[in-house]
């Protein structure tokens, strides 16, 4: 009995030792599988911090951009309001024309009734 025994034992060690070959293997395989997901990874990452870096670049240049717009905003702006306020005076002047001419044609058709006026007492006086 001792003999099958050891037999038994000697394919159980055998066995186990094909196991462990087996499952060593198993074990390199996934090794081997996480080495390649982990090197994929790295990968995807160094893709996503230049993605990242040329959106910053971007970003940077657009700001800039908007900067260098924003001034022309502003610039604009500010010959806006200088030709609103010129615009203002420039009415004003015209309102002051507009009533010099009216204050003159009242003063014309006062000067005209007085010539009537004076040309009339004149025949009057002198006939």
């Amino acid at each position: 009995m001792e003999h099958q025994n050891a037999s038994d034992l000697g394919l159980h060690l055998n066995a186990e030792v094909g196991n462990r070959e087996h499952l060593m293997q198993q074990l390199l395989a996934r090794m081997d599988a996480f080495e390649a997901e982990q090197t994929s990874q790295k990968e995807e990452r160094k893709k996503q911090q230049l993605q990242i870096m040329e959106l910053c670049a971007e970003h940077k240049e657009l700001r800039a951009e908007l900067g260098i717009q924003w001034d022309k905003i502003m610039e604009q702006g500010n010959r806006t309001d200088k030709l609103q306020e010129e615009f203002g005076q420039i009415s004003l002047l015209w309102s002051s024309i507009r009533k010099l001419e009216e204050t003159a044609a009242r003063q014309e058709v006062r000067i005209q009734v007085l010539e009537v006026y004076t040309y009339g007492h004149h025949l009057f006086l002198f006939p």
